[in-house]
């Protein structure tokens, strides 16, 4: 992969969309990479549980903030590496730990290169979110 090949405007494609459940569905998930290694993300949709007692309890959250990026290769896959600098869940105030978050670089047949990550496990192939680069 080329740096060339994942700077730019990523948004949510509509296909994800179709699946995600009403509390994130209209979250903007769009991520800016820029060439000076930051990026730039607003109201990325992401899943978590928790155990408050007993038994896991699944919330959905929204995330935006802004960190560097750096391109790995985990597993024999290229990831884009998102680290977090500053970020915020659901509008509260700025976080000051640092929050990683890496998404799968893939080129499809029509050569088209594509970003995603899953929200929970990667065999529930259905909970995949998408992006396409719009600039």
């Amino acid at each position: 992969m080329q740096t060339s090949d994942v700077v730019g405007t990523w948004v949510i494609n509509e296909q994800s969309r179709e699946w995600m459940p009403l509390e994130i569905k209209d979250a903007l998930g769009r991520i800016t990479v820029l060439a000076d290694g930051t990026f730039i993300v607003y109201e990325l949709p992401e899943k978590r549980y928790f155990n408050p007692g007993k038994s896991y309890v699944r919330e959905w959250r929204i995330t935006s903030g802004s960190g560097t990026w750096k391109i790995l290769s985990i597993s024999g896959i290229q990831h884009l590496h998102l680290g977090f600098n500053k970020f915020t869940f659901d509008n509260a105030d700025d976080q000051d730990v640092s929050y990683g978050c890496p998404l799968e670089i893939s080129k499809k047949w029509s050569k088209v290169v594509g970003l995603h990550y899953y929200l929970g496990d990667p065999d529930i192939a259905w909970e995949r979110i998408e992006f396409e680069k719009v600039e």
